[in-house]
């Protein structure tokens, strides 16, 4: 496998785009990696159809090699929807997988499936493995995940989750107007990508909420109950752990001390380094109900007349104050 895509053209993978139906994106030449042209490319798989706004290695489709593979005994998977904590649970799930209260050098997005290849991630991590996406799960092949895979899934309220979309994609200086048009986006999205909260929250609660491998965590409880949260985390994991261990990452896991903890570090960048720069930004506030400061009333009452009609059958408990 690893042969056959270190003999992967940028030209040949320019065809296999078009072939496989995914938009036209160039190459940057100076960074190796591909972008997509408009913000946006479709990826056509024989599973699942969604759209993403990431550039990734220019060697090769990570989407294709992920249909060939499965991961291995003991790694684990975290899924994320955008802006949702993963991060903070990644930090959290490696100290537990390693036994120890200490930040990795490896940054989150070197184990991203969605843009890094499998076979790079296997070369450049060290079991036992924590995976991340930020797809929604049946959007994954069929095959990558063990049938005892363990799962950790993150939600967070729509709302902060929104606002911290907005910081993290949109950018605060776009203003006031950026923020209407990120609200309306990400509200009334009808299309499956990323950025479509209502689609993939569904998608996880109607498929996978009673999947013994798969535990749901609220983001806010990871803030308000982080004792609680974490034990309930390293047992579903299965790990060894101790009363003093669960203390420590409670401690090491605080937003105040994981900031400067984890950006202080020399990082393990094998990886788009424009993903690395200023990597503060993924440990911005971890406020529950920054939202408040940007909903207008008109707005809070067009998310609940779009969010709890979604809601009513499912009553997903959100946690948003």
């Amino acid at each position: 496998m690893e042969e056959r895509q270190k003999n992967i053209a940028p030209e040949s993978l320019k065809d296999h785009c078009l072939i496989n139906k995914y938009r036209y994106f160039n190459c940057d030449e100076q960074s190796g990696f591909w972008k997509p042209a408009g913000g946006m490319f479709t990826i056509s798989r024989p599973h699942a159809t969604f759209s993403m706004s990431v550039s990734f290695n220019r060697r090769v489709d990570p989407f294709d090699e992920l249909e060939t593979v499965t991961m291995d005994e003991g790694d684990f998977l975290i899924v994320a929807v955008m802006k949702t904590g993963s991060h903070f649970l990644y930090e959290i799930m490696k100290m537990l997988a390693n036994g120890k209260a200490e930040y990795v050098r490896d940054p989150k997005e070197l184990s991203w499936l969605d843009v890094q290849p499998y076979h790079e991630i296997i070369n450049n991590t060290m079991p036992p493995r924590v995976f991340t996406t930020h797809l929604a799960p049946s959007w994954l092949p069929p095959k990558l995940r063990r049938k005892d895979t363990k799962v950790v899934i993150i939600m967070r309220n729509l709302k902060d989750a929104f606002v911290s979309y907005f910081y993290h994609v949109v950018g605060v200086n776009k203003g006031r107007q950026g923020w209407e048009d990120a609200f309306n986006w990400l509200l009334h999205c009808k299309e499956a990508t990323w950025s479509n909260y209502l689609m993939m929250y569904a998608d996880i609660w109607d498929n996978y909420r009673d999947d013994p491998n798969v535990l749901i965590v609220y983001y806010e409880h990871l803030v308000r109950k982080p004792r609680e949260s974490i034990e309930s985390i390293a047992k579903h994991m299965g790990v060894v752990y101790t009363s003093q261990l669960i203390d420590e990452i409670v401690s090491a896991s605080n937003i105040e001390r994981m900031r400067p903890g984890k950006t202080s570090l020399d990082l393990n960048i094998k990886v788009d380094p424009k993903l690395c720069e200023n990597y503060q930004k993924f440990y911005r506030k971890g406020n529950i109900g920054d939202w408040k400061k940007w909903f207008s009333v008109a707005q809070n009452e067009e998310f609940h007349k779009v969010f709890d009609e979604w809601n009513k059958s499912r009553q997903i408990p959100f946690i948003f104050e």
